[in-house]
């Protein structure tokens, strides 16, 4: 997170991982927008009157549009776009499993996760930077605990 005394403007780009991010949901009036980037994980730029923040975040199954709930929106994108015989479909049209096509499985995914007033066990994902110091603080408390004893 980037924090000011005050924010004026957006920026004109933003790349996570050396690739630029598209606002494939917004931007909205303060210039805030989401990214889905594949499978449910969304990039959030959040800009308020004075903060930047990026977050990585993991939708539930349903959440079409990664904005923290699953409403009649949601619904809406999966009933257009229902094709139980289609093919290349993602996750923003409706596809929670992952098998190209949207149908009664997607459905169910959708309606067992409904939740218009928004959910809060969206999980944020770790950086690759944060994920690889947690594995080595891991390691290194597994190589320093004492193995079993033996009596002889």
């Amino acid at each position: 997170m980037i924090t000011a005394a005050a924010r004026s403007g957006t920026f004109n780009t933003v790349k996570y991982d050396g690739l630029p991010l598209a606002p494939d949901f917004g931007p909205d009036a303060s210039g805030s927008f989401r990214d889905h980037v594949a499978g449910g994980l969304f990039r959030n730029i959040s800009y308020t009157a004075t903060t930047v923040e990026l977050q990585n975040l993991r939708a539930l199954q349903g959440d079409t549009d990664g904005d923290q709930d699953v409403d009649l929106s949601d619904y809406t994108r999966l009933a257009t776009n229902f094709a139980p015989g289609g093919s290349g479909l993602t996750w923003t049209d409706g596809d929670f499993d992952f098998d190209g096509d949207i149908d009664l499985s997607d459905y169910n995914r959708l309606t067992g996760n409904f939740n218009p007033g928004g959910y809060t066990t969206l999980a944020g994902v770790p950086e690759p930077t944060s994920l690889v110091l947690i594995v080595a603080g891991l390691l290194v408390l597994v190589g320093a605990s004492p193995g079993p004893h033996r009596n002889r």
